[in-house]
């Protein structure tokens, strides 16, 4: 009899152990997950917008680039814009535009503030995920972290070791205000949502 009990109770144990460490496990998924929840909680609202994009409209000079670059002091050059007009070598008309959708709960941001050094920061009157050059590292995690990737819209400045994306220009974006295509045409000519490039509010922001 006494094995009996013994062999019972070790059974229950066991099934009582195996519960347990179950329950720790949900536990620890709750808690991470309720962590997640208020993180994205305590971070602030979407961007006012983001730099939508019309391909089939882009000539493909570029001078959204260029001016994307001289308005952040960077070189004179496409090489430091906050955007990237792409060709195809054997199709010149088919033109890519790459550039950031400003993300409600961005995962670059998240990831540079759990994993990295905390470079990223929200810019208070736009909304925009900025990257503080003077705190990154160059990891590029939030490269990889971007839905968008492997082509996210946030490049790698090998002279300074740092990355640099998209600020939107405080509210008023350079590259839509010199597009040639989207500048030199009136609305009842060429309307707004044909323009190459185009400031899009985000609806959540407008409320």
């Amino acid at each position: 009899m006494s094995e009996e009990l013994t062999g019972l109770s070790r059974r229950d144990l066991l099934k009582a152990t195996g519960a347990a460490a179950a329950a720790v496990v949900a536990g620890s998924a709750i808690s991470a997950t309720a962590g997640a929840d208020q993180a994205f909680a305590d971070e602030p609202a979407a961007a006012v917008g983001h730099i939508a994009t019309n391909p089939l409209k882009c000539s493909g000079c570029k001078t959204c680039m260029i001016v994307c670059a001289l308005y952040h002091g960077d070189e004179v050059g496409p090489n430091r814009a906050r955007l990237k007009v792409t060709q195809a070598t054997i199709d010149l008309f088919n033109t890519t535009i790459t550039t950031c959708k400003q993300c409600a709960h961005a995962e670059c941001y998240h990831v540079c503030h759990d994993e990295s050094v905390g470079a990223m920061y929200i810019d208070e009157k736009t909304g925009a995920r900025v990257i503080d050059t003077n705190k990154c590292v160059g990891c590029l995690k939030c490269v990889k972290a971007c839905p968008q990737y492997p082509n996210a819209p946030i490049w790698y400045n090998e002279k300074t070791g740092t990355a640099f994306k998209c600020d939107l220009c405080g509210g008023e974006p350079q590259c839509v205000k010199y597009c040639p295509m989207s500048a030199s045409w009136s609305e009842k000519v060429y309307p707004e949502d044909e323009h190459p490039l185009r400031f899009e509010k985000h609806a959540q922001a407008e409320a």
